[in-house]
Parts: C-alpha cells; sequence; structure tokens
C-alpha cells in the first residue's frame, strides 16, 4: 500500500504545481456598447457629424496575469472605435438627429481616453482585479463649444486569477458605464436644446 501512495502523492504535486505556475491564455472582449438615448432632447431633424477617436497609446487594455504575464494580454476583439461611433450615432439618429458628411449643426468629437486592466496581489491568496474607462467629448455648434469627460471604474476581489467571463463583465459594464455616463450628462443636453 505504501508503493501506491507514494507515486499517488508525488503525482498530486506535480499536478498542483504544474496548476500554479499555469499560463494564463490572451483573452479578447467582445464590446458591444449599448447607448441608451432617453436622455438626450429631441432633435428634430437637427444635423451632426461625429468622428471617433481611439486616443490610447496602446490596444492592450492589460494583463490577466499568471507566470508569463506579457503572453496574457487582453485586447478588444473587433475595432472598439467603430463599435463606439455606430453606437454614438445610432442614439443621435433614435433622439431624431440626423446624420451628415459636413456643415452640421453639431460637430461631434468622442475620444476613448482610457480602457484598462490591472491585477494585483493583495496577499498570498487574494488579487484585485482594477478597470477603468474614460472618454472625453467635445461638441461644436456654431461659435460655442461644450467639453466634458467622464470615468467609471470598479474593482473586485478573487481568490484565483479572474475567468474570461468575470475579465469581460467587468469590462464591458465600466466602459457602457462611462458612454452612458456621457449620454446622461447635463451639461451635454442642455448645450444639445
Amino acid at each position: 500500500m505504501k508503493t501506491v501512495f507514494k507515486p499517488l502523492l508525488m503525482l498530486s504535486l506535480v499536478t498542483l504545481v504544474l496548476a500554479g505556475c499555469a499560463q494564463l491564455s490572451p483573452q479578447q472582449i467582445a464590446f458591444q456598447p449599448v447607448v441608451s438615448p432617453d436622455s438626450l432632447p429631441a432633435g428634430n431633424g437637427r444635423t451632426f457629424w461625429v468622428d471617433v477617436v481611439d486616443g490610447r497609446n496602446s490596444t492592450v487594455i492589460g494583463q490577466r496575469g499568471g507566470v508569463y504575464e506579457n503572453s496574457s494580454a487582453i485586447t478588444a476583439s473587433g475595432d472598439l472605435r467603430k463599435q463606439l461611433e455606430d453606437q454614438v450615432v445610432g442614439a443621435l439618429e433614435v433622439a431624431g438627429f440626423e446624420a451628415v458628411e459636413m456643415n452640421a449643426d453639431f460637430e461631434w468629437t468622442v475620444t476613448l481616453e482610457e480602457l484598462s486592466y490591472e491585477l494585483n496581489d493583495i496577499d498570498a491568496a487574494r488579487k484585485e482585479a482594477k478597470v477603468a474607462a474614460e472618454v472625453s467629448v467635445e461638441i461644436v455648434k456654431a461659435n460655442s463649444n461644450y467639453a466634458n469627460s467622464f470615468r467609471s471604474q470598479r474593482s473586485a476581489e478573487f481568490f484565483r486569477y479572474p475567468d474570461e467571463a468575470e475579465n469581460e463583465t467587468m469590462l464591458t459594464e465600466t466602459f457602457d458605464a462611462a458612454i452612458d455616463r456621457m449620454f446622461q450628462d447635463a451639461g451635454l443636453n442642455r448645450f444639445l436644446r
């Protein structure tokens, strides 16, 4: 019995060591921002033009962690700038504004300033994931303009590395919250009246 137990114990220890050193694979997040135009004033056919800029230094959102951290990058699947542009245009059109190529009543520039993910060790057993998103907007109307930025952030503690679903939920909810804050901004809505 002792001879059977010893190899089993060794196999269990090797399995635990390898699991602890497991490599986390890269992750692509499917962002699908959903913008609610409910707070926007009625467009009544007034025209707009939108330019969306990805102002981040890198398309890498963060690292999932693990032994080989540099190979566990989190990025967006698809063109995040285009997805954000489609949502902004869609929300304005639903509110009754009309998209045009030139000579618009309102010229929008929306910039994705930050979309980040950071994973830190709290102690030997716990990890903390911090995510943040920030968008800024500048709207020009005739000889006046309105500018503001909108940030959302959150953190969560885990007793292991967060899995892909947890990362995706945290990042998409934080990203959507920053965009919602932009459209719900009282100053922006006054400027559009």
